[in-house]
């Protein structure tokens, strides 16, 4: 596989230098082991994937954790959560920063171990898909808006230029139905895989967990730990409604999105990119990658993504509320190429309300001229990374 400097890396070597312990969350095939090795190429690196490892890490924790001095890349180190305990007594015993780096693909048993266990010692970093802004610093062709929303971020795909159905048909087969099965013991797998394509069906808009149980045929309480399942997978995002009102009664769900809009496309059974724009939910798929390539400029610096969106009970919406520097900066998401007068109506109404609450509007949009346009900026697609 060819080798692309992440723009994640020069951030993790920072706070390695603060942090005893780095734990790279992120998707199964995002580049953690690849990332945590080119940036730590001194640490010696165990995976616990091997059953040798993982035999060796299970009866002897202690002998494990101090068998390379210098340094340790624990790749997978969710299969053996009981070794985070004595990882606790290791890391205090000897206070040397980035000793440990760790890498797991799921939060769901992590997570809590590692709250619990190294608190104040470990800091957690999720690393994402490729970014736009990391193709173009590495030369890869971002093509058009329809390629990009179908090719999604994976670096086999992107870097190694496999061809996306068929590469997605497998991550989906081998690693969300097995993984996400597994961590939640799901044993009908008809069931999750009618569940997650209703999932795909509703990537950029309201979550509504009882309509999706009542499709899907299963429980409020099975949608839930399903969603969450695939939440701490890293697989998709629940973005929350922001809590200031301006006076409006507000919506109280959440909306939901694949991290990758790729995933969604394959799910929704799109095989190709030009019946990408032509899909019924073209739109959704477009704002589903613009969050995500915005989410993943925060996350890629180390940062929780400042991100809302903002919804009165008449239907009135913002998508996307970036909150700095003690203003919320509202921004709308259009597929279209040709920007239409009505576009930033929703924007407009929201600023009378939020008044000094406002930063400066955007739109994004399917198109290639960044202008300024009443007041707002208009920024084409290709250019999201400058939001």
């Amino acid at each position: 596989m060819n080798i692309y400097k992440r723009s994640s890396q020069k951030r993790l070597l920072e706070l390695a230098k603060q942090f005893r312990v780095l734990v790279i969350t992120g998707p199964r095939q995002a580049g953690k082991t690849t990332l945590a090795k080119m940036a730590f190429p001194k640490h010696a690196y165990q995976t616990l994937e091997d059953p040798d490892i993982r035999q060796w890490a299970q009866e002897d924790p202690r002998g494990f954790l101090r068998s390379h001095d210098d340094g340790l890349i624990i790749d997978e180190v969710q299969r053996v959560p009981s070794i985070l305990s004595y990882l606790q007594s290791e890391v205090d015993s000897e206070r040397k920063p980035g000793r440990f780096i760790l890498t797991g693909s799921s939060n769901l048993l992590m997570h809590a171990e590692v709250s619990q266990s190294l608190a104040g010692r470990a800091f957690f970093f999720e690393l994402t898909p490729f970014s736009l802004a990391e193709e173009k610093k590495s030369k890869i062709d971002t093509q058009d808006l329809e390629k990009a929303v179908f090719r999604g971020g994976f670096p086999e795909v992107v870097v190694e230029g496999i061809e996306p159905t068929a590469w997605y048909k497998a991550y989906i087969a081998s690693y969300i139905e097995r993984d996400v099965r597994q961590l939640i013991q799901i044993r009908d797998l008809s069931t999750f895989q009618r569940f997650l394509q209703l999932c795909a069906a509703r990537t950029g808009q309201l979550w509504n967990r009882a309509a999706v149980g009542s499709d899907a045929g299963i429980s409020a309480a099975t949608v839930d730990a399903w969603a969450s399942a695939l939440e701490a997978s890293h697989l998709v995002t629940f973005l929350r409604p922001h809590h200031n009102n301006f006076g409006k009664r507000l919506t109280k769900s959440p909306k939901f999105y694949f991290n990758d809009s790729a995933l969604a496309v394959r799910l929704l059974g799109i095989q190709s990119a030009e019946q990408c724009r032509t899909h019924p939910l073209w739109g959704s798929l477009v704002e589903t990658w613009v969050i995500s390539q915005i989410r993943r400029s925060y996350l890629n610096q180390g940062e929780e993504p400042p991100m809302w969106f903002w919804r009165d009970h008449r239907g009135l919406e913002i998508d996307l509320l970036i909150e700095r520097e003690n203003k919320l900066y509202p921004v709308e998401i259009k597929a279209g190429e040709t920007i239409a007068s009505d576009w930033l109506s929703p924007i407009k109404t929201w600023q009378k309300w939020a008044q000094g609450n406002s930063g400066e509007a955007t739109l994004i949009y399917g198109g290639y001229r960044r202008m300024t346009r009443s007041g707002a900026m208009m920024i084409p697609w290709n250019q999201v990374e400058k939001v």
